[in-house]
């Protein structure tokens, strides 16, 4: 076995030594088991960009399924003539509204938000298009990465 001084100097018994002296590890760093560690700020290796963008589009989802369900709401009750649309949209915005928690949790963690813009976040999914709100004050305050912008030509 090799003694510690016959070492590379990056190198320890146990592989090499994180960079910067911290154990946060980084891309490309093994773990103890040699798997590599994801970058800082992603999840398994998603990047914080396609967590932005999958959040929009289920605040988008989100909110267009409260248009529906509101105005099937108003077919059932203010006209009375149909409980169709509730019957429609109801389960649609339902499963909408539980993508949309997850998303925001998955976002909160990998974007790392702090307590107060995960539960705005959260609260965002009860009133109706509130979501949308959310999603352009945490674009604004820089908690949400703006898109990129497509190419031109």
């Amino acid at each position: 076995q090799q003694h510690q001084a016959e070492l590379a100097p990056r190198q320890t018994p146990h592989g090499p030594r994180p960079c910067h002296g911290g154990t946060t590890g980084g891309a490309g760093h093994p773990d103890r088991r040699g798997r590599p560690v994801p970058a800082s700020g992603t999840m398994g290796g998603v990047k914080p960009r396609a967590v932005a963008l999958a959040f929009r589009a289920v605040a988008l989802a989100e909110a267009c399924s409260w248009v529906g369900l509101l105005f099937g709401m108003f077919v059932k009750y203010v006209l009375a003539t149909s409980e169709r649309g509730v019957q429609i949209f109801g389960p649609i915005h339902g499963g909408i509204f539980i993508a949309y928690v997850v998303v925001a949790v998955v976002a909160a963690r990998v974007l790392r938000w702090k307590a107060v813009p995960t539960l705005l976040a959260l609260a965002a999914s009860v009133p109706p298009l509130a979501t949308l709100w959310f999603d352009r004050w945490a674009t604004r305050t820089g908690r949400l990465p703006v898109p990129e912008a497509a190419p031109t030509s």
